[in-house]
């Protein structure tokens, strides 16, 4: 690491890595908000992968006779899936000119706010990837092999299949919304043996462009959109998050109570660091982090693509 620089021109001002380095620490702003915590079960790494293992759950209990043996059962594994972390890393320079004359001290300033912008933008991207790219098996899939969301997530003890997004896509609405209520409690809601669970949607999450809807379709107490005095049934089912990463305007996703969340998973945490140039005398400044995203439970998600 190089020394920092403590003399400039004359009559200049100097910038210090000490003092950018200030910036980046204290400066807050709703901009680096990162969104997607609420939807992944955040793992620290020491590895450049990690694998998740689904685990098949027992039968159910069975009738004991008196002075009978119990029966043990065995667990079988399940679906398997390795999350990789991807190193990531951006920089600029601080020049010798910028570093000693006063009016270049704001442009560095606001180049390490601009950097702390960009990485915290990098994650949110980051975590909406499994959102955008959640219907299309050759960007992003679950161990099974299947896109993350599918009509037809094979069960490995059973012939039955989970189904964690609707055979027919349909847009927000009070009653697709239902309908993909309905179907988290039934297609959905079977476990590795194939039995019955009591899974339930807790959160929807909506790009912007279905903001009010969401608002309109959860929020009121009568129903949207017509002249019915009928009690609005979905209102206050669930919460609604607006992810403003998402890409597809139409698709709308709902996080579920299921235990085996998505993963994110940090091996490097974001650091902000600097070095000196000897020829140039510029003063490099980089931010680097090192993260991992996955699914490997259809489950824990569902989603509709929208009509």
């Amino acid at each position: 690491m190089g020394n920092p620089i403590t003399t400039g021109l004359a009559g200049g001002r100097l910038v210090s890595p000490v003092q950018l380095k200030k910036v980046w620490d204290i400066d807050e702003n709703p901009m680096y908000a990162e969104q997607y915590k609420e939807f992944y079960d955040i793992q620290k790494s020491d590895r450049s992968y990690e694998d998740y293992q689904q685990v098949t759950p027992f039968g159910l209990l069975k009738a004991k006779r008196q002075g009978g043996d119990i029966e043990y059962d065995s667990s079988k594994a399940g679906t398997q899936k390795q999350i990789i972390n991807i190193t990531y890393a951006l920089g600029f320079r601080v020049t010798l000119e910028m570093k000693t004359y006063s009016d270049k001290y704001k442009l560095a300033t606001r180049y390490t706010k601009a950097l702390k912008q960009s990485v915290y933008n990098t994650r949110n991207v980051l975590g909406a990837t499994l959102f955008n790219d959640g219907f299309d098996s050759s960007k992003a899939s679950i161990g099974d092999g299947k896109a993350i969301f599918a009509t037809d997530h094979p069960i490995p003890a059973s012939s039955s299949v989970i189904q964690n997004t609707p055979s027919i896509a349909a847009d927000l609405s009070p009653a697709s919304l239902k309908q993909d209520f309905t179907n988290i409690r039934t297609v959905a809601a079977l476990d590795g043996a194939g039995k019955k669970i009591q899974l339930r949607p807790t959160r929807l999450i909506v790009p912007p462009a279905l903001q009010w809807d969401a608002a309109e379709i959860l929020e009121s107490t009568l129903l949207a959109d017509t002249d019915n005095n009928n009690k609005n049934s979905v209102n206050g089912v669930v919460g609604y998050t607006v992810f403003d990463f998402l890409t597809d305007d139409d698709a709308y996703f709902i996080k579920t109570n299921h235990m085996d969340e998505w993963v994110w998973q940090d091996s490097i945490m974001v650091t902000f660091d600097q070095d000196n140039d000897f020829d140039s005398k510029d003063m490099c400044m980089s931010a680097v982090f090192a993260s991992g995203v996955g699914a490997y439970d259809p489950r824990s998600m569902y989603g509709n693509q929208g009509a």
